[in-house]
């Protein structure tokens, strides 16, 4: 399921609305949660408690490194966290530009070191974004594991991390954040409706359209050259026409992107003794994804008047659309 808007803003990295800007702001009772291909996700939290240290005021933060640290933004506008043994401060991310060189990012699972690079724009879940930050990583000693760049946004935090996995590159979009002056949530990738049409008294047309945001529209792998499957059922929820039998289809797979597609699927309604039945039926229709689920499906109910009242033949009522 795609979850609904909730705020969606376009931010810039002056954050003069916001005050200061933060490169990650850590309040208390902050939240992120990012989201990868493949259904893996990520999720960085600040506590509710806060450390009191020689003047200096610490977040706890979890998620984000390997293990939770108490961490704050020094003077300098970088990430710091307190080492409970020394009560020393180490930079855990350093934002600062222009970079005198690389610096070493700790808790990290093996040796690496990050830099931050010039701004750029990112159009992610979230929205489209200006003025961020890459902070870039290398490493020494990661094979097939380690951080290869983390973006940042004034004053909403890290909004995306690309990692080094054996199946090559992995990114988390940031998919929702409530940091306490900012909120932001997944906008709605892909829209798909039903809608129905008579064609004359013995046939209705079923057009599905599948809309998306051109900045997040993901991309859909189908599973063979039959992109779409459609069904109807009667009131009983048996299946009484399937749009694919008598078809031919290659196995290959296909990928396509998510944005204005439209497909079309004509339904016949039969005639004399062979006329579907007058009563309630749905029409049920999806894309042919990978998977063993379809990931895009809808819904529109109709209703099916007797043969007689040529004109109302095909009366569709509301059309009710499930993703």
């Amino acid at each position: 399921m795609v979850r609904s808007l909730l705020i969606s803003l376009v931010l810039t990295a002056a954050g003069s609305a916001l005050g200061a800007a933060e490169m990650f702001p850590l309040n208390p009772g902050s939240v992120w949660e990012y989201r990868a291909e493949g259904g893996q996700s990520l999720v960085i939290k600040t506590g509710l408690t806060q450390l009191y240290s020689e003047g200096r005021t610490y977040a706890r933060l979890t998620g984000y490194v390997d293990e939770p640290v108490w961490a704050r933004l020094n003077e300098a506008g970088n990430l710091v966290y307190l080492d409970e043994e020394t009560r020393n401060e180490h930079v855990l991310t350093s934002f600062e530009r222009p970079s005198p060189g690389w610096y070493e990012a700790p808790l990290r699972g093996c040796a690496q070191e990050s830099r931050p690079h010039s701004d750029v724009s990112y159009a992610g879940p979230t929205g489209r974004l200006e003025g961020v930050m890459p902070v870039r990583y290398r490493n020494f000693s990661c094979a097939d594991a380690g951080l290869e760049v983390e973006l940042f946004a004034a004053n909403v935090g890290m909004v995306s991390r690309t990692v080094t996995t054996l199946a090559g590159p992995m990114e988390y979009k940031l998919a929702y954040a409530d940091t306490g002056s900012v909120q932001l949530a997944l906008r709605r990738a892909v829209t798909l409706r039903l809608a129905l049409e008579p064609q004359g008294k013995d046939a209705i047309l079923a057009t599905m359209r599948l809309t998306g945001d051109p900045d997040v529209a993901p991309k859909i792998e189908l599973a063979s050259s039959q992109e779409v499957e459609a069904v109807l059922r009667d009131a009983t929820g048996r299946v009484v026409w399937r749009w694919s039998d008598g078809r031919v289809f290659l196995p290959a797979t296909m990928t396509r992107q998510a944005f204005n597609l439209s497909w079309e699927m004509e339904i016949p309604l039969g005639a004399g003794a062979d006329r579907l039945p007058a009563g309630q039926y749905t029409v049920e229709a999806w894309l042919n994804t990978v998977g063993p689920e379809p990931r895009y499906r809808t819904m529109a109910d109709l209703t099916v008047e007797p043969e007689a009242v040529a004109a109302r033949t095909v009366r569709p009522l509301r059309a009710r659309s499930r993703q």
